[in-house]
């Protein structure tokens, strides 16, 4: 019978010095670490053709390049006969280099209405789309495997960090983003 008093004791001992330290920890963390402000890079037109500068700048030097990956998501607003309840997305990347002023490449593009099974994004079952980003024109495509149409992206917002964001224009609402990445050869 003492046995199993001691036993209850040392747990229960245990169990009160695991709370206290963690009562403690969580008390003690806003001090200890200090005040965090995680906010995220607000868009904007004006930050557009600096960043793109930037970015072209950095492309153009001797073992500097800029890789690249394209997001963007549609949604159906106006047939209701098109094949799609809601709409697709698409997800594409690149290897960017420079053309005059502007970055300029090539985008692999998946979708995730294309489909084997019941996976999205088939990876055989890609685009290519050509891509000119520039501080004066903005993002310029043109769909490669779509007779060669050409789209210049609308109301454009970017980050000083890399991202672009603007629409697509056509009957879709569709959002695009793009994320740029100063990177070495």
């Amino acid at each position: 019978m003492i046995q199993k008093t001691h036993y209850r004791s040392t747990k229960r001992y245990i169990t009160i010095k695991l709370i206290f330290t963690i009562v403690l920890s969580l008390a003690l963390t806003p001090f200890l670490l200090g005040p965090f402000t995680a906010k995220a890079q607000v868009g904007s037109a004006k930050n557009c053709r600096k960043m793109i500068a930037e970015h072209v700048e950095w492309a153009k030097r001797g073992n500097g390049m800029v890789d690249s990956q394209l997001v963007s998501i549609a949604i159906k607003n106006r047939n209701p006969n098109i094949r799609l309840k809601f709409g697709f997305g698409r997800w594409g990347f690149a290897r960017l280099g420079t053309q005059g002023d502007s970055l300029h490449g090539f985008y692999q593009e998946y979708f995730s209405d294309r489909t084997k099974g019941r996976q999205p994004f088939y990876w055989k079952s890609d685009d290519w789309l050509e891509a000119t980003i520039s501080p004066k024109n903005g993002v310029t495509i043109k769909l490669l495997s779509w007779g060669n149409a050409t789209a210049k992206l609308r109301n454009l917002s970017c980050t000083n960090d890399g991202f672009i964001i603007g629409r697509w224009p056509g009957r879709w609402d569709q959002v695009v983003t793009i994320a740029l990445v100063k990177t070495y050869r």
